[in-house]
């Protein structure tokens, strides 16, 4: 794969997840449960509003990564957006309220 189709491959994980974030502010609850343990219980959670905004930007730190990092390291960055790319969609998804 080229370098272009690495970052256009980027850019539309990150266009997903905001407009992903953007749809489902008004079904999360207040706070979204980050850490499930063990027994299967939340028990770390973030504000909603800092959940939705901070994943996009987690999104972009590592596609900024992707840009300036070597060509055979292209291919593991972008395999770790899209795993928090799936995530994201996974907790917000898990948690919505209709």
């Amino acid at each position: 794969m080229t370098k272009n189709l690495f970052n256009k491959i980027s850019m539309i994980f990150i266009a997903l997840a905001m407009i992903i974030n953007i749809a489902s502010y008004m079904f999360l609850p207040g706070h979204v449960a980050i850490h499930i343990n063990a027994s299967g219980t939340a028990d770390s959670y973030l504000p909603k509003i800092i959940y939705l905004i901070a994943t996009p930007l987690i999104l972009i730190a590592i596609s900024m990564y992707l840009y300036v990092c070597e060509y055979n390291f292209k291919f593991k960055a972008l395999v770790l957006e899209l795993i928090f790319f799936l995530l994201n969609i996974w907790i917000i998804f898990s948690q919505i309220k209709i």
